[in-house]
């Protein structure tokens, strides 16, 4: 049976990280681990290089104080149980996309650009058991709907 396709990626970028800096100082680097994952969008596959929010205080903290991500990078929220869980934009300084997946790499829903400090509840459609958060606009950029797919990794 076919797990989380995001399970499969384990190419991790040795040396990849971009450097990014939070406006309070911490580096992302150092909070969280690099990988790479890749979707399949409308116009082509697009590939990101992501930020692994895995731990509980990873999960809380996300993209907070974040005054900008390249365009080819993301954060990526994994749980071990498929589930409508709830994501909020507090101290998130720029509008996000949020692909919500559901085990088999398939994307259950899209919000897309987010309001930077809003304490609404994000919330998918339906059970999920990760969500990739990116730039907002590039969602409708590349083409990526419900019911598209996670890729693995050309190792």
């Amino acid at each position: 049976m076919r797990r989380l396709a995001l399970a499969l990626l384990t190419w991790t970028l040795s040396g990849a990280a971009n450097g990014l800096t939070a406006v309070d100082g911490e580096k992302l680097e150092d909070l969280y681990a690099v990988d790479h994952l890749v979707l399949d969008g409308a116009r082509e596959c697009v590939g990101f290089q992501v930020y692994l929010a895995e731990e509980s205080w990873q999960k809380a903290r996300g993209l907070m104080y974040v005054a900008a991500l390249p365009k080819d990078w993301g954060m990526l929220f994994r749980y071990s149980t498929p589930r409508r869980f709830s994501m909020y934009m507090k101290n998130t300084l720029i509008p996000l996309d949020m692909v919500f997946l559901d085990a088999d790499g398939t994307i259950v829903d899209i919000a897309t650009d987010t309001t930077p400090g809003s304490l609404k509840s994000i919330t998918p459609a339906g059970a999920a058991v990760a969500v990739l958060e990116i730039n907002a606009g590039l969602s409708a950029f590349w083409g990526f709907a419900k019911g598209g797919r996670l890729l693995a990794d050309a190792r």
